[in-house]
């Protein structure tokens, strides 16, 4: 309700129209603006007071009437709008009856006034009671105006009230909305998220791997889901025939699970509610076999296991009337069972299954081009002759007949033998026509005089030829093809002539003459009287050769030592050509009661001489 400005004053004031300071009290409600008004209006000239028209709806929208709380606040604020309402409309008439009654006071005032302005001093009195009749107006008029806003602000609040909760509901609604939109998208993202987790391991959607759905099956579920035949291995034989056995018999397995994972790699989950999963064909699982099964199941196939297979034959050199000829091999039908099982076993871990086996057969070991038959042959028929070196200038010849008489073909070593009982028995009539150790021989003396030596068992000196050896050496010739052959002597001597193998350096001694001569190249270089043995001691004739060179030496006997300066052994029992300081003299009979043990004694000087130049091997010549 508004409250009327109440003011004291003294006489003094009343006279002047003014308040004293400081003696004036004010009060002051929430609608001190329109309470101004009235003292205004007593205060307007004696002609007209003007009264303002508080009680027209926009004056209501723009009364200084404040609200007390946040929510009269909004109440006041509702109220600057029309609420066209039945409680509205009454109110309305309300107000209408008021301001009715506020019109009539104040006409009263104004005829007042009119009576004042004919009499001062009366004029004072009714200004007075103007004043007051225009107070009571005015108490009247907040009367009806704090009725009007009372009754508006009732009415007016039990509406915005309903209002307020009509408004209320909207931002609840879109509370509810928002929050029901934010549990729709949570939910969402929540299912999204499970979605990917749930098809990082599985496959999308839609997936199919050779016509078999496995949409959200996970790799190892989806392996179990997809079959697969395990294939046949075919064996191809030379013949054109074939023979199989199953992946299965040698224990053989598949898995799709290495090519599902590369699959499902592929997969992206993230995109699992936007894309469908792919549809593959044609997709191969991992087999495999145990290979400690491929071997028995292999030699167990028909073909390995026919005994009535045939094997393979060699080529070979075959002896006929006119001479020899290569007999071509054959090829059987007998399969190489090792070869054909590490055939099966590289193939399967190649992952063929198609095998050709036209090269597991056994083949022959020799063919007609071989070279050892080729160069067999060329040799054979290449063999006119065959020359034999038997030293000192001579030769034998072995013709082709003889030789061909010794060939023969081995069959089982496919190679060409030669008979070596006829090749040795061959060789020993050579080295009995060209063996001249221990044989007779003619020689020329110092004299000129033609002497027959030699056949003694103590001979050194001569050609003898190892038969063993140059027989070898034969059989070797003819089978590699060589033309000449070297016969072997262990012993053997110069240059063979019509008489003799010694040649024209040597040394002769004479039993008889008791003295010696050294012959070089057909010329005496040194002669000396020597002293042999004689009775039991005696010096054996014979021809001999400088079997060895020492110096000094220790000549040793049955009952003696005798110590030399040079010795020359001739002979393999003891005789030699040595010094004898113990002699002063040689040559003429000494040798009768005074002879050697059997060795040829020679002066000191002399026998230096001979050491220093002769050589081993030089024959020496004894008779």
């Amino acid at each position: 309700m508004a409250r009327r400005k109440t003011t004291k004053t003294d006489s003094s004031a009343k006279k002047s129209g003014t308040a004293p300071a400081g003696k004036t009290k004010k009060r002051t409600s929430r609608a001190s603006k329109a309470v101004k008004l009235q003292p205004e209006a007593a205060a307007a000239s004696k002609d007209q007071i003007q009264i303002p028209n508080i009680y027209t709806r926009s004056d209501l929208r723009e009364s200084s009437y404040r609200p007390r709380s946040a929510a009269m606040a909004g109440n006041a604020r509702a109220m600057r709008r029309p609420v066209p309402s039945e409680e509205y409309s009454r109110d309305r008439d309300t107000d209408g009856q008021d301001a009715v009654r506020g019109r009539q006071e104040i006409n009263r005032s104004r005829s007042a006034g009119r009576a004042r302005n004919s009499s001062r001093g009366h004029g004072r009195a009714q200004s007075i009671g103007a004043a007051s009749r225009v107070r009571d107006a005015g108490q009247g008029m907040n009367r009806a105006q704090s009725t009007h806003r009372g009754q508006g602000a009732g009415s007016t609040g039990r509406a915005q009230g309903r209002k307020n909760r009509r408004l209320l509901i909207v931002p609840i609604i879109l509370i509810l909305i928002i929050a029901a939109g934010a549990v729709f998208t949570v939910d969402r993202r929540i299912r999204y998220e499970k979605g990917v987790e749930k098809y990082t391991t599985a496959f999308l959607p839609g997936t199919s791997i050779n016509g078999v759905d496995v949409s959200d099956q996970s790799v190892q579920e989806a392996a179990k889901e997809l079959t697969f035949t395990l294939p046949d291995v075919d064996i191809q034989l030379q013949d054109g025939s074939s023979q199989q056995f199953s992946l299965a018999d040698v224990g053989g397995s598949y898995d799709y699970t290495a090519e599902l994972e590369k699959l499902k790699g592929e997969q992206d989950p993230k995109s699992w509610q936007k894309e469908k999963g792919k549809a593959y064909t044609d997709i191969l699982p991992d087999l495999s076999y145990d290979e400690s099964k491929v071997r028995d199941v292999v030699l167990a196939i028909p073909a390995v296991t026919d005994k009535n297979a045939v094997p393979p034959v060699d080529a070979y050199i075959a002896q006929t009337d006119s001479g020899f000829e290569i007999v071509p091999e054959e090829y059987g039908s007998k399969l190489d069972a090792d070869k054909l099982v590490d055939l099966v076993a590289s193939s399967l871990k190649e992952w063929n299954y198609s095998i050709d086996a036209t090269g597991c057969y056994e083949q022959p070991k020799i063919t007609a081009q071989d070279l050892m038959l080729t160069d067999a042959m060329s040799n054979i028929t290449g063999l006119d002759m065959l020359y034999v070196n038997m030293s000192g200038g001579e030769s034998a010849t072995i013709d082709k007949a003889t030789i061909m008489s010794w060939v023969n073909w081995d069959k089982d070593t496919n190679a060409v033998t030669i008979d070596s009982s006829k090749v040795h028995s061959y060789t020993q009539d050579l080295a009995q026509q060209y063996n001249t150790l221990g044989t007779i021989r003619t020689f020329v003396t110092h004299h000129g005089d033609r002497i027959r030596i030699g056949g003694s068992e103590k001979d050194t000196f001569g050609y003898k030829m190892d038969v063993d050896t140059t027989a070898s050496r034969i059989e070797n010739c003819i089978l590699t093809g060589t033309r000449e052959a070297w016969a072997y002597w262990p012993v053997a001597g110069f240059k063979r002539t019509e008489n003799n193998d010694f040649g024209s350096t040597y040394v002769e001694v004479s039993i008889r003459e008791q003295h010696l001569w050294y012959w070089v190249n057909g010329s005496v270089v040194l002669d000396t009287d020597v002293v042999t043995g004689a009775g039991e001691n005696s010096t054996t004739p014979g021809v001999f050769m400088i079997l060895d060179k020492q110096s000094p030496a220790d000549l040793t006997g049955d009952n003696y030592v005798t110590h030399v300066s040079y010795w020359m052994p001739v002979t393999y029992t003891g005789t030699g050509l040595h010094d004898a300081t113990w002699r002063s003299e040689f040559g003429k009979e000494i040798y009768v009661s005074g002879g050697s043990h059997g060795c040829i004694n020679m002066p000191l000087d002399v026998v230096e001489r001979l050491y220093s130049s002769i050589e081993m091997g030089t024959p020496v010549i004894i008779y």
